[in-house]
């Protein structure tokens, strides 16, 4: 609970927007694009990360990630049909595919900022403003 400012207990919940970001592939994967959710408890990523550096518990990784972070693809199987987007989907890739994914997905996770830089009144941001802005002098060699 927390009081407001007339002292009376009010309860507030508060539940963040699903942020998501859509994974593009370059080499041997062009083309392939999944889209991921970003802000997955701590825990799911915590035990992916670990997964993914335990190859004995493939499966285990591909099933959680199917679950937890997996949102959409245009993955299709070797006649064209569109892979599920769930574990089934995720162990019909091949290994290096799926590892590309988990790799995209760690990488993206800990680089997409939460959100955009605060606006200060005149537009700028307010790291843009604590950066000096008068012309300095060349350095001179010692």
């Amino acid at each position: 609970m927390i009081k407001d400012v007339d002292g009376v207990n009010r309860e507030r919940k508060f539940r963040p927007e699903v942020r998501s970001a859509t994974l593009e592939f370059e080499g041997d994967y062009a083309g392939m694009e999944v889209q991921v959710r970003l802000n997955v408890p701590i825990q799911t990523f915590i035990d992916i990360r670990d997964l993914s550096l335990d190859t004995t518990r493939s499966w285990e990784l591909f099933d959680l990630f199917a679950c937890d972070v997996l949102m959409a693809w245009n993955c299709v199987d070797s006649q064209g049909g569109d892979l599920p987007t769930d574990s089934s989907g995720m162990r019909a890739l091949d290994v290096q595919q799926g590892a590309a994914i988990i790799s995209g997905f760690l990488e993206a996770i800990t680089q997409v900022p939460l959100a955009p830089p605060p606006q200060s009144r005149n537009g700028n941001t307010l790291v843009e403003e604590s950066m000096p802005m008068e012309t300095l002098s060349p350095s001179r060699g010692p």
